[in-house]
């Protein structure tokens, strides 16, 4: 435990020698000098910092309160305990305001004297610690200072590379050409890290070939060519770049000297404008794709005082890193894109295929079953397996025609012809076709008797209303109530098909309308779907300048709302729009 210190001064040699007596008994760790002349206290007070002071408030040859004054003088923070026999209270007043700590009554009560000694020692200590703990800030505010400014500088160089990447990235995305944009990286490795850069690519047969070349002043860049085209001449000959590739790691020479150009130059006449080119600093980094070596980019810098070090490197190495994903980007691009037009023309070949063969077998159907209701004794398993027939066959109608819709769709050849529709007949309609499609289902029709009036394609948003009720069914397998409403809200014809079925996760809400979409939770039920209805439904509305959306809770059921603008007196009778005018 820290020991503390303390004086104590008074005439009254009895006084002298039993405090410190006392206090020694009653507080730990304790020294205590004593001292019965003003002058001499103040000599002690000057050289040793004490804990705490205790002094008569009568001394001889000195008033108190001047000692008072003189010690706070010498010691502002100190704590000092005034003793006196007088009952004084304004020399009680004068000492608390100038500076004094505590004013102990004589005779003195041992336990509230030691008990504010106590506390004056303790006072000392705290404001010590504070004084050291502020002498601690102000040093590590000078090194945070200093630190600081040498963050601030390195953040300026930082923001600087950042800015060069980020307009690096920024160009490489703005083409797929490889070729233009390994051309664009080396100007702009010009423009921050190198007064020349040569960009080599890969042929086929593992040579390095010169694909685009940049300096710092243009009029040089001829000397660039001519000085790769003696590698291109003399194939045997050493190229540090296609030893580089070979190895598939980083070269950085921070000194090239003519000392290594007469090592890899491969005849007199590259050696001279080697020269001519004066290299100072170099490095040479591998362009590698995730799954093969591109080619290689050499960065040079012919200024004596910018020699490359690691940082440089990093840097060239980044940028190369983001130029290989542009390029295989650019591959992979082209690539989805000749998959997706075999997908397209999969998709319009197959669906004209089937067209045609489905609209014999629903018609042949439809035909057999109107024969077998004109006779009484027809066979009910018959009647059964045509009506299974009729189903499945109006099914896979829907699933070729959405099939088409999507292709027409992706070629921009989905049109719709609008003219004035009462919407309120329609739905009544489609409710009163679908009734009867599902034994276990009520489909419920909210229309009013008033009509409401949109410029739309009869047979677009027939096709809408159908999926939608239909999916209502589907997505309800243990029957129910589908509630299909009508209503204007906010100058738009506001139509909701609502259903009591397994309803739809959240997270899967927004993706809901995307195409082969479908959400987690049909996993495991006997559900089936391409998930196309609904994106095609989306696109229709779309089309006809309406919005849809969805709302949903697992287990309750889910909610469909399409709101449509209504006929205005200022639009045609007849208008047409296509997929194409949207995208």
């Amino acid at each position: 435990m820290e020991t503390s210190r303390i004086l104590i001064i008074d005439d009254d040699s009895g006084m002298l020698k039993a405090l410190p007596e006392m206090l020694r008994d009653q507080v730990q760790n304790l020294t205590v000098d004593t001292t019965a002349s003003a002058p001499q206290a103040l000599q002690k007070v000057a050289e040793i910092d004490y804990d705490a002071i205790i002094s008569d408030i009568k001394m001889p040859g000195m008033d108190g309160l001047t000692l008072l004054s003189q010690i706070k003088a010498l010691r502002p923070e100190t704590p000092i305990l005034l003793m006196t026999a007088h009952t004084d209270r304004d020399v009680v007043v004068s000492a608390l305001r100038g500076g004094a700590y505590d004013f102990i009554q004589k005779p003195i009560d041992e336990d509230y004297f030691v008990a504010s000694l106590q506390r004056a020692i303790q006072v000392t200590k705290l404001s010590r610690q504070v004084a050291a703990q502020k002498l601690s800030l102000e040093r590590h505010a000078k090194e945070l200072e200093v630190a600081v400014k040498n963050a601030v500088a390195d953040a300026q160089v930082a923001q600087r590379r950042l800015a060069f990447l980020a307009s690096a990235s920024t160009l490489l995305s703005s083409s797929l050409d490889y070729k233009a944009t390994l051309d664009r990286v080396a100007r702009l490795g010009v423009l921050y890290l190198a007064d020349y850069c040569v960009v080599d690519i890969m042929d086929e047969d593992g040579r390095l070939q010169c694909a685009a070349v940049a300096h710092a002043d243009r009029s040089r860049e001829d000397l660039l060519r001519q000085m790769r085209q003696y590698y291109a001449d003399y194939p045997d000959k050493r190229y540090v770049p296609q030893e580089i590739a070979a190895s598939n790691r980083s070269l950085l020479r921070p000194a090239v000297t003519d000392v290594l150009l007469q090592e890899v130059a491969v005849a007199p006449e590259q050696l001279e404008i080697m020269r001519k080119l004066s290299p100072k600093s170099t490095i040479i980094v591998p362009l590698v794709s995730p799954e093969r070596l591109l080619g290689v980019i050499s960065f040079c810098s012919t200024r004596t005082e910018r020699r490359y070090g690691p940082e440089d490197l990093s840097l060239a190495e980044e940028l190369t890193r983001r130029a290989a994903l542009a390029v295989d980007n650019a591959r992979l691009y082209n690539e989805a894109q000749v998959a997706l037009k075999v997908r397209d023309q999969f998709l319009s070949i197959a669906s004209h295929e089937l067209k045609t063969p489905m609209t014999s077998i629903l018609a042949s159907t439809q035909l057999l079953l109107r024969r077998a209701a004109k006779y009484e004794n027809t066979d009910q398993n018959q009647n059964r397996t045509l009506n299974l027939l009729l189903t499945q066959t109006l099914r896979m109608n829907r699933l070729v025609d959405t099939m088409l819709d999507l292709s027409r769709l992706e070629t921009g050849q989905f049109t719709i012809e609008q003219e004035p529709l009462d919407i309120s007949e329609l739905v009544k309609k489609i409710a009163g076709e679908m009734a009867h499609i599902s034994d276990s289902h009520v489909i419920e029709c909210q229309a009013g008797e008033n009509p409401i009036v949109v410029s739309a394609d009869e047979l677009r948003l027939e096709q809408v209303l159908q999926n939608l009720v239909y999916n209502a069914i589907k997505y309800s397998p243990d029957g129910g109530k589908v509630t299909v409403a009508l209503e204007l809200k906010d100058h738009s014809a506001c139509l909701k098909v609502s259903d009591e079925g397994i309803g739809i996760p959240q997270e899967a809400l927004p993706k809901l309308f995307e195409r082969f979409y479908r959400a987690e939770n049909l996993e495991g039920r006997q559900i089936s779907g391409m998930g196309l209805g609904l994106f095609v439904v989306k696109e229709i509305i779309t089309l006809h300048g309406g919005t849809i959306g969805v709302t949903s809770e697992q287990g309750k059921g889910s909610t469909f709302t399409i709101q449509l603008p209504l006929l205005t007196a200022d639009q045609s009778v007849f208008s047409n729009a296509s997929a194409s005018d949207y995208y």
